[in-house]
């Protein structure tokens, strides 16, 4: 097919990659453009996130995504990052990137459809999806 388009995603190696894939063949990636995109700013998360939550949670959606994005997601992050304070659990397993936070959400929109969250469902999920990177 004339249109036909092929999309291919790879981790870095550096960073938390560093060492954990294969290095690919010069003559293979030439055959792919590359494209590499920066993390979204916070801002940008949060509205992403209050428009996944906007069904189930109306005028609180952006309460509840600015608490998860800018109160814990991205302060697990840094955390998770710091060098000079080295977390001791870090570990390639331990990479925490914006899946958990997706993840996170599907989690409390499910209970909120089944009509069953509260504030506890909430902390109990973050404690399983974030802890479970440990």
């Amino acid at each position: 097919h004339p249109n036909f388009r092929l999309f291919a995603t790879q981790n870095p190696n550096s960073g938390m990659f560093k060492g954990k894939r294969e290095k690919l063949s010069s003559s293979f990636l030439s055959r792919f453009r590359p494209v590499f995109f920066k993390e979204l700013p916070d801002d940008e998360w949060v509205t992403i996130i209050t428009a996944k939550l906007q069904r189930y949670f109306g005028s609180e959606a952006s309460v509840y995504a600015n608490l998860m994005v800018k109160s814990f997601h991205i302060p697990v992050q840094k955390c998770i990052l710091d060098t000079k304070n080295r977390f001791p659990e870090l570990e390639s397993y331990s990479e925490i990137s914006i899946r958990e936070l997706l993840k996170w959400v599907k989690h409390i929109c499910w209970y909120k459809e089944k009509g069953e969250f509260d504030n506890c469902d909430m902390a109990f999920e973050t404690w399983c999806i974030y802890g479970a990177r440990f």
